[in-house]
C-alpha cells in the first residue's frame, strides 16, 4: 500500500476535504434516522450551529441542507427535524445516529483501506477522522455548544446521558412533557408541581418553571426557580427564565442582574437579550434597549419578539416609521402576536389615529386578554376617541 511520495499540497488537500466529509456524514446518521422515526422534514447545517445566513440551501426530498459559502468552516454541522413531538426512546435513538454514522464510516473505510490499493491515504485520514469524531461526540463532554441562535445545548453523549436520566423519572414526567408540546399548560403545571414533591431532578424543576411561566404563574414560577438555585447550578437558560419571573412580577433592577450573569454565561442568549431589552423599556430606558435588541436580531433574523420590542423602544422615541416597520417586521413572522397588534394600537395613539388604536388594540386582546396594559391602553383610546 503505497502511501509515501504524495506531494504535501496533495496531502493538505485531502485534509482539507476530509473533515467536512465527517461532518456530513455525522449529520446525515443523525437525520436519516430522524427520518425514519418522524417521516418529517430534517434541516442539515454545514458549517454552522444553525444558521441560514451565508448559506447555500439545497433541497432534496425531505432534506434540506444549508451549506455555509466558506468551505473552512465546514468543520461543524447540525441537524434538526421539523417534529418536535418525539419520544424520549426515539430522541436517543436521533441523536445516536450522528456518533454511530461515524462509526460505520470508518469501519467501511478501513475495509476498503485494508483490502485494495485503491486511494489508500484518503481511506486512511477518513478511518482516522471519523474515529476522532466518533470519540469526540459518543464520550460525554462538559463544554456547552451554543447554537446561531443562541440555544445552549452539549455532545451527542452528554445529550444521551440527559435523555437516559429523563427515562428514569417517573412516568408522570413524560406526560408532562407530552401536555407541554400540546400547549396544555394548565395540566402541565399541574403535573410537575406535583411532581416536585418526589423529585428533585433539575428537569422537573425546569419544566415546572417553564410550565408556570407560559400559565403566567409567574410568584410561583419565581419560587420554584429560587429552591432550583439552591440545590442546582443554572444555566444561562435558567438564569434567563429566572430573570423573567421578577421581569413580571415587577422587580426590574433585580431582572437586569439576573440577565446579565445568564448573559455572561452565554453572551448570545437571544432570549436574555430580548428580555433585557424589554425590561430596558419598562424602566423608560428606551435608547439603552435598541442595541441589544439588534444583537438579538443579528443572532436570528426570525426573531419576531425582539423586532416587536425594538419597534416599541422607537416609537416611544418618536422614531415612528422606523418602529412602524419593526413591528410590522415582527407581524411577518408571526400574525398571532398579541404585543404587536398592541405595539400597534401605542403608534396610532401617537400618530392620532384613535379610532385604528382601538381596533390594532382590541385585536390585540382578542388573541390574548391577558396581554400586559391592554385595558388600559384601551381605556385611553376611548377616552381619546371620545
Amino acid at each position: 500500500m503505497e502511501i509515501i511520495g504524495i506531494p504535501a499540497i496533495g496531502i493538505l488537500f485531502l485534509l482539507v476535504l476530509i473533515r467536512p466529509l465527517t461532518v456530513f456524514f455525522h449529520e446525515m446518521g443523525h437525520g436519516i434516522i430522524g427520518w425514519l422515526i418522524t417521516r418529517k422534514k430534517i434541516l442539515v447545517f454545514i458549517g454552522s450551529y444553525g444558521s441560514i445566513e451565508k448559506s447555500i440551501k439545497i433541497k432534496i426530498f425531505d432534506f434540506t441542507f444549508y451549506v455555509l459559502k466558506n468551505p473552512f468552516k465546514w468543520g461543524i454541522g447540525l441537524c434538526e427535524t421539523e417534529e418536535k413531538k418525539i419520544s424520549i426512546n426515539n430522541q436517543i435513538l436521533f441523536v445516536l445516529g450522528g456518533p454511530f454514522a461515524s462509526l460505520l464510516i470508518a469501519i467501511i473505510s478501513y475495509l476498503i483501506f485494508s483490502k485494495t490499493n485503491f486511494w489508500n491515504l484518503f481511506f486512511l485520514l477518513l478511518i482516522i477522522s471519523s474515529l476522532i469524531d466518533f470519540i469526540t461526540n459518543i464520550f460525554p463532554s462538559t463544554k456547552a455548544i451554543y447554537l446561531s441562535d443562541g440555544r445552549l445545548t452539549s455532545n451527542d453523549g452528554r445529550y444521551i446521558l440527559k435523555l437516559i436520566k429523563m427515562r428514569k423519572l417517573p412516568k408522570e414526567f413524560t406526560e408532562g412533557l407530552e401536555k407541554f408540546q400540546d400547549k396544555k399548560f394548565d395540566e402541565a403545571t399541574i403535573i410537575f408541581d406535583n411532581l416536585l414533591s418526589k423529585s428533585n431532578d433539575p428537569e422537573v424543576y425546569k419544566m415546572a418553571i417553564a410550565s408556570n411561566i407560559q400559565n403566567k404563574n409567574f410568584e410561583k414560577a419565581k419560587n420554584i426557580s429560587s429552591k432550583f438555585r439552591n440545590i442546582h447550578t443554572l444555566d444561562s437558560d435558567d438564569l434567563s427564565n429566572f430573570a423573567l419571573t421578577f421581569t413580571e412580577t415587577g422587580q426590574l433592577e433585580e431582572a437586569l442582574k439576573l440577565y446579565d450573569e445568564s448573559l455572561n454565561m452565554n453572551p448570545n442568549n437571544r432570549y436574555s437579550l430580548n428580555n433585557k431589552g424589554f425590561t430596558l423599556i419598562l424602566l423608560e430606558k428606551f435608547g439603552e434597549s435598541i442595541p441589544i435588541f439588534d444583537k438579538a436580531i443579528a443572532l436570528d433574523k426570525n426573531f419576531s419578539y425582539s423586532y416587536n420590542n425594538r419597534g416599541l423602544a422607537k416609537i416611544k422615541l418618536d422614531m415612528l416609521e422606523e418602529g412602524l416597520k419593526d413591528i410590522e417586521d415582527s407581524l411577518k413572522l408571526d400574525s398571532e402576536n398579541s404585543a404587536a397588534y398592541k405595539n400597534l394600537g401605542i403608534y396610532y395613539i401617537k400618530i392620532e389615529d384613535y379610532q385604528k388604536s382601538l381596533e390594532m388594540l382590541f385585536k390585540a386582546k382578542n388573541i390574548d386578554e391577558n396581554t400586559r396594559e391592554i385595558n388600559e391602553l384601551i381605556e385611553e383610546a376611548k377616552a381619546r376617541v371620545g
